[in-house]
């Protein structure tokens, strides 16, 4: 697949196999090098699948049988000829553990496949002849974790340990910060912030956005104010916002028995309460043989150290149907709420719908989105504030601020595709039996795969390996070719002229001398020129110097022999001259 290697992703691959011999697909779930892969195998024939694990030349082969319920093609006879059906094959990479389905079947449901492949890997596919077909062929980077699956966190401080509760950070003295992930630009990621109370102090959260110590976006629930406080380091310069976490969150009842007058309403975890909005059942209900009113009188309780505390609530107005009723008592710390209601003689009192002002709790669900230079902050999936910033790509990382807490349930996906748009391909030289390293600048800068297919008119004059890097064995002029290998049309061609004559007919009026040369190169140019650059035959760029003036000069002791290409910028034009540096 070309594709940038990832440490963590998603790879679903749809395949058929048509009824013959021996015929098998395969699956490089990840591949560093010929002595070093996780492969994945299923046989059609006897129904198997195997994996590889090939590690530093050595083998370690697993053979199972495939689900007894899975069928290449039904042997039902009403559909033993009908077209031979498509099967995926999906795989999760999570640092070294992999999760495979075939289908809908978890084929690893008994433990997923552990291995030391933890860092950046490729992937592959293998057909055992023309009656394997492969389509519509996806790949996600990412990873989904919870409980013991969860793995990969560089602690960068604290102490991170993980178990069958999650991710735990220990350590309630200083910052403690863990990152993971590979790096993108429009992702999304989530996390639950998990605790068994709320905290009395200290800070807990994620970095939605994190490229480095002095570039990110930290976003957290401070126990002390009870306020999500939201940083923005870019280079230094920090922004901070302070946002209010109250919120009305809807719960539901049970109850012990049918009919009842007491309503218990649960938490998702330890929660600060001080109100409770609600909207009360009218008229007659048939199926339930029961008619509602409005109660005589409603009464609320918190759950606390395992008893039942009454609460002096209030009620703002008088009981009504159609509208909230809205009840508010002091804030109350609690994982439960019952309500206890009076009906009128012969009638029914329930509660149709209620929505608790919630002030603080010990649990969150955190979310951020990145988009197109801005990202956006969810609690609870509710959207609390958006930030823009024309960033790098970035990790993401959990962190806590003189405070222990656990985090659970991880999802990390890189979100939409960046389609390639355009390709530049710089000014290429290579001498006879010389080898360079081809490359271009691929826009947007943000495109999803920048990965280029290159190919050459001529391979005898110049070949391309796979690894883009381009050989000169003869004289003589070929067309360079790049395609994206992002599944779009776009491609850019450049003419690798023949390898004798440093100077380039572009740069008519511009002049350069000595060359070649050994310490210093003198320019000449018939209109003053703004700015000069040195690129590698390749095109990486190793210096600049900025000026107004139409002759200057440059110091190339630096360099290493070879042939190097000169720009020189004026107001109309970019001139290019190549030079030799002895």
């Amino acid at each position: 697949l070309r594709h940038e290697a990832m440490s963590h992703y998603r790879f679903e691959v749809p395949f058929r196999i048509l009824n013959g011999n021996g015929d098998y697909m395969a699956a490089y779930a990840y591949y560093e090098d010929e002595n070093n892969y996780l492969k994945i195998k299923v046989n059609r024939d006897n129904k198997t699948w195997e994996y590889e694990i090939f590690k530093n030349g050595v083998s370690d082969k697993q053979v199972f049988a495939l689900p007894a319920s899975f069928e290449f093609l039904d042997s039902h006879t009403l559909v033993t000829s009908y077209e031979e059906p498509w099967h995926t094959l999906t795989v999760y990479k999570n640092h070294g553990n992999f999760k495979v389905e075939l289908d809908y079947f978890n084929l690893t449901i008994n433990g997923q496949i552990q291995t030391d492949f933890s860092g950046s890997g490729r992937l592959g596919l293998v057909a055992s002849s023309r009656n394997v077909a492969f389509d519509a062929i996806q790949y996600t980077n990412g990873w989904d974790e919870w409980d013991g699956n969860i793995a990969g966190w560089e602690t960068k401080s604290g102490d991170w340990q993980t178990n069958e509760s999650g991710l735990k950070q220990t350590q309630n003295q200083g910052k403690a910060l863990a990152i993971k992930g590979d790096k993108n630009r429009d992702y999304e990621f989530s996390v639950c912030l998990k605790n068994d109370n709320i905290l009395s102090s200290g800070k807990a959260g994620f970095y939605p956005l994190y490229v480095d110590e002095n570039n990110y976006v930290e976003v957290g629930v401070n126990y002390a104010t009870g306020k999500l406080e939201v940083i923005k380091n870019d280079n230094g310069q920090i922004e901070t916002q302070s946002l209010p976490l109250s919120a009305n969150i809807s719960r539901q009842y049970t109850f012990q028995s049918h009919p009842t007058t007491s309503y218990r309403y649960d938490f998702r975890s330890e929660t600060e309460v001080s109100g409770v909005n609600i909207l009360w059942f009218e008229g007659n209900y048939p199926y339930l043989s029961q008619t509602f009113d409005l109660p005589d009188d409603v009464k609320f309780y918190a759950l606390q150290n395992e008893q039942w505390t009454a609460l002096n609530a209030n009620l703002e107005g008088e009981l009504r149907f159609v509208y909230l009723n809205t009840f508010t008592f002091d804030k109350v710390r609690t994982k439960a709420i019952k309500m206890e209601v009076t009906p009128k003689t012969g009638k029914a009192a329930r509660a149709f719908s209620a929505y608790f002002k919630e002030e603080l709790a010990a649990n969150y669900y955190l979310r951020g989105r990145r988009e197109n230079n801005k990202l956006y902050i969810f609690v609870n999936d509710s959207l609390k504030t958006s930030i823009e910033g024309n960033w790098s790509e970035s990790n993401v990382g959990l962190f806590t601020d003189a405070a222990t807490a656990g985090f659970n349930g991880m999802l990390c996906y890189q979100t939409g595709k960046v389609s390639v748009t355009k390709i530049n391909i710089p000014t290429l030289s290579c001498a006879v039996n010389e080898t360079i390293q081809l490359s271009a600048e691929v826009l947007p800068v943000n495109a999803t795969n920048k990965h280029l297919v290159w190919e050459s008119s001529n391979p005898e004059i110049a070949s391309i390996d796979t690894n883009n890097r381009l050989t000169r064995h003869a004289e003589g002029s070929v067309t360079l070719t790049a395609w994206t290998a992002d599944g779009g049309l776009i491609k850019a061609t450049a003419v690798l002229e023949t390898a004798n004559g440093l100077n380039n007919p572009s740069a008519a009026g511009f002049y350069v001398s000595p060359n070649p040369t050994d310490d210093e190169l003198h320019f000449h140019s018939s209109e003053s020129v703004r700015k000069v650059e040195i690129y590698t035959p390749a095109g990486a760029k190793i210096c600049e110097k900025k000026m107004d003036s139409p002759m200057g000069s440059l110091s190339v002791g630096f360099l290493n022999k070879g042939m190097y290409l000169l720009n020189a910028q004026t107001n109309n034009e970019t001139l290019k001259v190549k030079f030799i540096k002895k």
